[in-house]
């Protein structure tokens, strides 16, 4: 059986999106296996009420709000968490898009803030030469619902980001991973199984090459260094 809480012992954990229940369940196996934790998410009453949820496992949980799709208010939250946890250097990043709204608002909230949290956190990892990147985003690459191209555009973007962060930051021990998960019919033991892929990854326990598909239970592919 894996040693999580020896494997995460004196790590620091950013955990962004946790407004879901795949984002809550994910903040709440880091903390309970003994990470410093900072939870990310689009207000300030959502993140109240994860709060309120991890206050029953016992640990050291930072807040930050922010605006998804926002440049400015991304770098503001990255700069207070920084303040707080200095040394992140695992970072998971849970989708934070609404219904369908236009190609660039969805690019924005989507690609474009799965980087700036990348480019925040990514100097601390470098310097310690250590670091875990996770992204878990809905799989529309197959059989995308109508009216849902900009979105399926999206996850082909972060997973091919993940796939060149994964080949460019090896050689300094930082490895970048992209969860692929169904988007629709995910089911509570589903939600699980994804936060529990984003644990085991996070602690560098991939052992794929570059760009190859694998499954990780539940119709759940992964692409990992």
């Amino acid at each position: 059986m894996l040693d999580y809480g020896r494997m995460l012992k004196g790590r620091e954990a950013a955990v962004v999106g946790c407004e879901t229940a795949m984002g809550l369940e994910t903040a709440r196996l880091f903390v309970s296996h003994g990470a410093r934790v900072a939870i990310f998410g689009k207000s300030e009453a959502g993140l109240a009420e994860t709060l309120r949820h991890l206050s029953e496992t016992r640990g050291d949980v930072s807040a930050f709000a922010y605006a998804p799709g926002d440049g400015g208010s991304v770098r503001a939250a990255c700069g207070r968490a920084l303040e707080t946890l200095p040394s992140i250097d695992v970072c998971v990043f849970i989708e934070q898009i609404g219904e369908p709204d236009g190609l660039d608002k969805i690019l924005s909230a989507g690609i474009v803030d799965a980087a700036r949290f990348a480019k925040a956190f990514l100097p601390s990892m470098l310097e310690a030469r250590r670091g875990n990147f996770v992204f878990l985003i809905p799989d529309l690459l197959d059989g995308a619902p109508d009216g849902m191209a900009a979105r399926a555009a999206n996850a082909g973007a972060v997973f091919a980001y993940a796939r060149n962060m994964a080949a460019d930051y090896i050689r300094y021990r930082v490895r970048a991973n992209c969860v692929l998960y169904p988007h629709s019919g995910l089911d509570e033991s589903a939600g699980a199984n994804i936060a529990n892929a984003a644990l085991w990854l996070s602690c560098g326990l991939s052992r794929f090459v570059v760009g190859d598909y694998v499954r990780v239970g539940n119709d759940i592919r992964a692409v990992s260094s």
